[in-house]
Formats: C-alpha cells, structure tokens, sequence
C-alpha cells in the first residue's frame, strides 16, 4: 500500500483537487460498503492481497476473484485497490426515455500510476442482457468495448474516470499460473547464491527453451520449488499464456523476456503457427485471409517484428508477433481454413453421435467388403452385386464431401432418417411450445395426455384452425425440454437441484492444479448411536441414578477436511455438540497437527460458523483464501459431500448401534432399536474413525482418480513442490491464534487486585502485579473447552490466566456454563425481565443437585466425551478405569423397562459392562 507521503506525491503529479483528495482519503480509510453476497448462484468469498496487506472481497470466483488476481494484484501499474467503495449516483434515460437516478456500489476502485477511478466488473452475457434492459447505462463501441456513461460522467466531476471490465480479459491459463505461484508471494524469497539456483541459471542460459520437465530432470537435488522461486520473483521467465505451469511438459523456461520473445518470433515466422490445443494451424504468409472479430484480413508482410494487415476495405494495420500469436491462440484470430475445418468436423462428429452401435457394426462390416475395391482403385466395379457397388460410392462421395480418410461416415445407415415424419403447419410449433410451457410446465403437475387433449379444442378454436400433431408429437416436444427445466417448474429449484447440469469450468480446473490449491470443509451428523463410558459416569457422581438413558448420549456430528485435488482427508474432528467456530477450530488445529500447514483456499458453505469473526481473522492470519459455496447447491462441494456417503456407507453402517433402521421409525421395536445395541464411545469411535480415513479410505482407489488417494496427492506434492514457505508449527502460539475473543470485545480493562473480567468471571496472573499494566487495556481471548483458564496479551506476550474458581470450572466447557447459566436464570427469573447471574451463583449451581439432572447432567456427559476426542488429537490416550470400585455397577443400575427379563434376572459386572459397551 502507498504511504502518506507517496500517496501525496501521485495526487501532486495528477494535479487533484482537495475535493477528489478527500474522496479518495474517505475510500481509503473506509472499510467496505456492504458484504459480498452470494444469492444469485455464485460463489463469493474474501482474498488475501499481499499487495492491500488484508483481505479483498468477491461475489463471483471466475469473475471479480479472477480479475483481482490478473488484473489488479499482480499488475504492476495497480499500486491500490478497494472492493466495494461506497456508492456512487448514476443517472442516465431508462429505455423508454425517463430519467432514472440510483444509487451503485462499483466493484473496485483502483489507483494506478496513470489512472484512478472506479471498476465495474460484469460478465460478457449479463452486460448483453443488461444492455439490452438498460441501453444508456451500458454501451458497446464499434470495437467491442465495453463503457457506462454515467458513471464516467460521475467520475469526471472529480477528475476521476470510470470503466467496464468483462470476463473476455480473462485468460484462463495465465491465472492458472498466477494460482500456481501464488504462495511464493506471500514470504520471503531464499538467497538465490545458493548452488542450486546458480546450477538453474546457468542451464536457462546454456539452452533457453528448455521445458519445466527437462529442467526437472536434468538438475540433481532439484526440486519443483526452486523452479518456482525463480519464476515468481523473476529471475527466470515463461509465457504465462501459452501453457500452465501444471503441464510441465508444455512450458518453456528462458533466462529473460526479450529471449523469450525471440524465440516467438521464430515460431511465427515458420509456415504455420500452431493453436494451443494442437489441432488447428495458420499459414503465416503473404496473400492468407483471416478473420479478426468478424472482420476478414489480409496478410500483407509477416515481419520480423510484426504482423501487417489489410481489410477489405483497405485500412492497414499491425500487430506485434507475441499479441499476433496470442490473438490466435486465444481464438479471437482465426484462419478460413481453419473455420471450414472446424464446421466439417462438427458435421462428421454429428453424424458418429447419432449413430447406434448396431449402425457401427453394419458400417465394420460394409468396410470391410469393399476395403479391396478401395485399394485396387477400380473404377467401375461390374463383377461384383449392387450392394457393394453402392456402398463405395457412398465412401468416395463422403471423402469428396468431408475430407481425404472420411469416407468411413458415409457406410453408416441412417434407419432413424427413414419413415414418415409428421409435417406440422407454419406457426403450429411456436404456438404449441408456448402451450407446453403455460399448461404442463406448472407446480399443478398435470398429466400431459389431459394437457394434449385441451390442446387439441384449442387448436380449433383458433381462427384460422390448426391441425393438431399426433399425441407422440406432443409429447415429443415436452421430452425434448432438459430434465432440470422439466423438474424446476413442475417441482421446484430444490428438487431440480439433483439434476441441474454441471458448471461448465471454461479452462480452469474444478478442483485446482495442485493439492491444498483448494480444500472444503464441512459437517454432518454420522448415523451410529453413542454411549457415556463409566468414567465420564463416575466424574458427574452419578451412581444414584443410573439408568440406560444416562448412557445413551445420541448420535455426534463429524467435521471433515478434504482435498478437492486428490480427495484425501487431512482432518476429521468429532462433537456431540452441533456445528460451531469451535468445530472448525478444531479441524483447523487436527490439520497443523498432522501435515504443518493450511491450505491455500477453503471452500465452505454459508453456515454461521463460518461467518465468524475468529474463522475469519485466523484464515486472513495464515493468508487462507476463503470460497462460500452458492447456498442451496451441494454439487459445489462435490469432494466433501461424497465423503460423507462413503463414510457412512462403508464405515458407520459397518458398526453396531447404526441408525440405518430408523430410516422406518414406525416398524423398529426395543429389540433392534439402536440404542439397545450401541457400544461405542467417542473416543474409541474416534479412534477407529481416524484408523479408517488413513488406512483404509487413503489407500482405496478412488473411481474420479484411478488411484487412491493418497498416491495421487503424493503425485501432486512431488510435481508442484513441498512449498515449505507454508509451514506452520504446532505450538503454544498456534493454539492460541485458533482461540476465540469473548463475544462482546476482544479487550478487557486490567481492574486492580481482581484482573480481567469476562462472561461475569474473574482472571488473573501476575504480570497484572504490575502498576503500569492496572487499569489498562489488554486483548484477551478464551479456552472454550476449559473456560476456568483465558489469555491475555501483556507485553508483546500472551499470558495464561486463571480463574479465582479454578477448581470448580476445571474442565468446564463454554457450552456447559451457557447451558447452565440458562438454567439458572430460569429458576431465578419470577417476574423480572432481565435476570443478573453473579460468578459465586453460577458456581453454587454446577455442585447443586439440579446441575446433575436432565439436559444438564446429558451435557455434562457430552463435553466429558467431547474432552477425549481433544486429549486424542493431542497426542494423549484414552483413559482408563483402574478398578471397578469407582462406580459400582451392580449396586446402582436401576431396572429399566427397556430390558428383556433374562437381562434383568442377570445382575453380573461382566454382563453389565458388555451390554453398555465397556470394553
């Protein structure tokens, strides 16, 4: 970001008024006028800017991300951006004439060298539609290029300007690569006088054009990150339009640009030029036509340096070689040939596609009997029938047609060509269409055999009459509809949901080039009934009143980390309480704890945990970028919620206590019923779970990859590099940056001889001894599983804190204390309206009798279970119960109606212990 100082400089140099130097102070130090919004199908999210030194937001992750990222961060002339500045007016004449005034919220606004001023960014089919509703707000020159009048007309007011970005700037391949390198920008580069970087300079410069491949495996020692290190602070160059960086194959490494250009040079000035996917050429010489944007060219003098070309109508103009090359490559230039070409092999595609595999064996076989005749070139053939006679004149008339080797598609028979085919009358089609979609195509599901017969009388009410189509061509043009636009009327977005085609990725990779590039995470409940173990039983105290509900603590909720590359799961965390910041915390720490990293994007749905402010501040802190999958649209997180199905089909419905009888509630008896059956504790379950998400679903081929997953993110690593600049440590200080603030703010005044305050409770350790630290401010953050400790950041340092009820809420978590402080408001309530709890009342209530009653003493119990599963991911095993005499069994187990009589005529430890599952 500028400085004060600089960015006085650059007003100074563009001569702005104190008006424009105000607006722009006011965007500047403004945070965003209003959150991106994810409503309309689209995926937004928030992108961490080196450049802006803090997070960027998006509304569309193939359109604005993709722009910030091509355009804006890695653009040397763009020294600032800001997303979502505050509004602007416009006024402009609606379409039919009437003067509108509204107020917009631009996309961006940019300060570059040259330029200020505010960015829309809209794709190429919204700015057609919107032209079209609003032609004199969105206007496109002769050139086809995009403008707004009257946000240029607001701009220039402060001599600022305004202008329309559109999704076709966008190369896909180059942002690819800029993905690619992207944490590369983000630290430090290592000294490059090591002999490893000398050893790849000296081979760049000894043979130029070398490919990342051939580096790769000419070098010794060398590793994927060396190369990249090299290209992204520019010490080596490549094309970052020609190829991405995940075809190693495909891309040329040179020493500097201008060698690189060269070498274009000589590519374009051999005979033809070769498209990118390899198929399509041109010729490069003087007298070739071309077309340019619908416009035909003529090559006049295909220079050294440029390309010059004539129009039809005699303008002349010219073109460097490397845009040349790239107009081609990206398709705005193309040769006539190559059009001709392209239309053929529509043609031939057209025809295999329709034929059946009977008509491919008919055409095998019809090749083979004339493959002599074809040969031998005989002309004409007497001795032999009219069938094969026929058959290869058809062959030679589709090679003169399509093409030399084409013949074969002039052999198949066209059977579906055959018959009679129903002729409608002039007008009839449009007129049943539209019938169609205003009386089958409704939420009244009606039949369409009642919908063709009203169809029917109303052609002949018609003045002229129709004559109506048979009733299977009526239906013929309701089956000729997608099935998701079937669906989506007759039964809503929601059902047609499960079937709407699939985004169309135009060049990018829906799952990213590389492992970490793109991550999901994601909850969801795991059909299998749990039970409390006798420890968790014998810390509430709980021998008077056991029964088999105090057991029995329900189903728990999974949080899965996959990546999307080679689906493998980094983390699974496991809670009985729903889906919270505290359960992204934790598979946050269970992720740093096994790999020593963050991924690079993670993609979420919209749920509220995600929305939170500590998820928020820990991704921007570990410069994470953050995706929201569009509500309502599983398919985006496509990699995760197949995981869910696999785990829960191969795994939980594998284990006793699953829940997959209760999906007919009504027909299960106590006999079956899962809670009769369950055995499993978190814990263990938790242990087995990890054991077979690392052993057995890693090392299962996985059908989207041919391999297993853990082979293919191997593959991925070993080709794109360790990227240690990523690494994170596992430490004190990583535990506490995953710590929430309390709710209300993140700081607390140091009150003398007491400490902190926080949730109404009391804090203190001894650098609050200190006079200079009393009656100060100190940002504080707290252990939501164990809330009898905080954090306080004294001195540059963040110091443990402990409670003056340190042991009554040891162990306690901020789920407990909420449900318990709920609880006690509503024995206290009567008829106040607000209810004060002070620490000491909070306190007496978790010894009191109630606390271990009901939904209070099942919560308790849950976070005694929930305490395991955070002791597993720390390294520590499940505990153990010593002897059996810390909870006798046999003498406080109540009969329960549940059991059947032989169970309640049994009262031996052994068979108590089997049946509630300690093992």
């Amino acid at each position: 970001m500028l400085s004060q100082e600089d960015l006085e400089a650059w007003c100074n140099h563009r001569q702005l008024s104190s008006t424009t130097r105000q607006l722009i102070t006011d965007i500047r130090t403004s945070d965003p006028s209003r959150a991106a919004q994810g409503n309309y199908g689209n995926v937004c999210g928030d992108y961490c800017s080196e450049k802006m030194g803090k997070t960027i937001q998006f509304e569309s992750h193939r359109g604005e991300l993709a722009h910030i990222i091509d355009n804006l961060e890695h653009s040397k002339a763009v020294l600032e951006f800001y997303d979502q500045p505050p509004k602007i007016e416009l006024i402009y004449l609606s379409k039919n004439g009437k003067k509108v005034r509204t107020g917009h919220t631009p996309d961006f606004f940019v300060i570059e060298t040259n330029w200020a001023g505010w960015e829309e960014f809209k794709p190429i089919d919204e700015l057609v539609q919107k032209a079209e509703e609003q032609p004199n707000r969105y206007v496109q020159d002769a050139e086809g290029n995009w403008d707004c009048p009257p946000g240029r007309e607001y701009a220039q007011k402060y001599g600022l300007d305004y202008r329309v970005r559109t999704s076709a700037e966008l190369h896909p391949i180059r942002l690819r690569n800029w993905t690619w390198l992207e944490p590369y920008f983000q630290t430090s580069p290592p000294p490059f006088d090591s002999p490893i970087f000398l050893t790849i300079l000296t081979q760049v410069q000894a043979q130029p054009g070398l490919t990342y491949a051939q580096l790769l495996l000419s070098i010794e020692d060398i590793d994927p990150d060396h190369l990249n290190w090299l290209i992204a602070r520019e010490c080596i160059f490549i094309n970052f339009n020609i190829a991405s960086l995940a075809e190693h194959d495909q891309v040329q490494v040179f020493i500097s640009e201008e060698l690189a250009i060269v070498s274009e040079k000589i590519v374009l000035s051999s005979p033809t030029v070769p498209s990118s996917d390899g198929f399509s050429t041109l010729n490069v010489d003087i007298g070739t036509t071309l077309s340019w944007d619908g416009e035909y060219w003529e090559i006049t003098n295909p220079g050294t340096d440029r390309v010059y070309l004539t129009r039809h109508d005699g303008k002349t103009t010219s073109l460097p070689n490397a845009e040349f090359y790239r107009f081609f490559e990206t398709g705005h230039i193309t040769g006539l040939n190559q059009i001709t070409e392209s239309t053929i092999d529509t043609t031939i595609q057209d025809l295999l596609n329709r034929a059946r595999s009977k008509d491919i064996e008919i055409a095998n076989q019809r090749y083979d009997l004339i493959q002599p005749y074809i040969q031998e070139n005989t002309l004409p053939i007497t001795k032999v029938n009219r069938s094969i006679r026929r058959w290869r004149d058809n062959y030679l008339e589709a090679e003169k047609l399509y093409g030399q080797g084409n013949g074969y598609v002039g052999l198949l028979p066209r059977h579906l060509d055959k018959g009679h085919h129903e002729k409608l009358e002039p007008g009839l089609v449009d007129y049943m269409k539209q019938y169609i979609d205003d009386h089958y195509f409704t939420p009244t599901n009606r039949r369409a055999s009642t919908v063709y017969r009203e169809f029917k009388e109303a052609c002949q009410s018609l003045d002229p009459p129709f004559n109506p189509p048979s009733d299977r061509t009526f239906r013929f043009y309701i089956q000729g509809r997608t099935n998701y636009e079937l669906i989506k009327a007759r039964l809503g977005s929601r059902v047609a949901k499960q079937s709407k085609p699939f985004y169309s990725t135009k060049g990018f990779p829906r799952n990213g080039d590389l492992p970490w590039e793109c991550v999901h995470i994601d909850h969801t409940p795991l059909d299998v009934d749990l039970v409390s173990s006798l420890i968790s039983l014998a810390t509430c105290n709980t021998s008077s009143a056991i029964t088999l509900d105090n057991f029995d603590l329900g189903t728990c909720w999974a949080t899965f980390m996959v990546d999307g590359y080679s689906k493998r799961i980094l983390a699974v965390y496991l809670s009985f309480e729903k889906p919270s910041y505290r359960s992204c915390m934790m598979v946050m720490r269970q992720c740093v704890r096994r790999f020593k990293r963050l991924p690079q994007t993670i993609i979420t749905d919209n749920g509220k945990e995600f929305h939170s402010i500590y998820f928020k501040q820990l991704l921007a802190y570990y410069k994470c970028n953050h995706k929201y999958r569009p509500p309502g649209e599983p398919r985006y997180g496509n990699p995760v919620e197949r995981v869910f199905g696999t785990t829960n089909t191969l795994f939980v419905h594998e284990l006793k206590g699953n829940r997959q009888i209760l999906k007919n509630n009504r027909q299960v008896t106590k006999s079956v019923n899962p809670k009769t059956h369950a055995v499993w504790t978190l814990g263990e379950f938790y242990q087995v779970l990890e054991y077979w998400t690392d052993e057995i679903y890693d090392r299962r081929e996985h059908s989207s990859l041919g391999q297993n997953p853990r082979s293919s993110y191997e593959i991925g690593i070993a080709l794109g590099g360790r990227r240690e600049m990523r690494r994170i440590l596992y430490d004190e200080t990583f535990k506490i940056l995953t710590l929430p603030s309390p709710a209300q703010n993140d700081s607390r005044i140091v009150q003398p001889g007491k400490g902190i305050k926080i949730n109404n409770i009391y804090y203190w350790c001894n650098d609050f001894r200190d006079p200079e630290i009393e009656k100060t401010t100190v940002d504080v953050k707290i252990d939501p599983f164990n809330v009898c400790l905080a954090y306080a950041y004294v001195r540059g340092h963040w110091r443990e804190c402990t409670s003056n009820y340190y042991q009554f809420l040891q162990g306690r978590t901020e789920k407990e204390l909420k449900v318990l402080s709920a609880d006690l408001r509503q024995r206290k309530a009567g008829h106040a309206k607000r209810v004060e709890i002070s620490d000491k009342e909070l306190v007496e209530h978790l010894q009191s009798t109630q606390a271990m009653e009901g939904v209070l003493l099942q919560q308790r119990l849950q976070a005694l279970e929930n305490r395991t599963v955070l002791d597993l991911i720390e390294g520590k095993p499940l505990p153990q119960l010593k002897t059996l005499q810390t909870i006798d069994v046999t003498a406080t187990i109540q009969k329960d109606k549940s059991l059947d009589s032989s169970a309640q005529d049994d009262n031996s430890p052994s068979k108590n212990l089997q049946f509630y599952g300690e093992f």
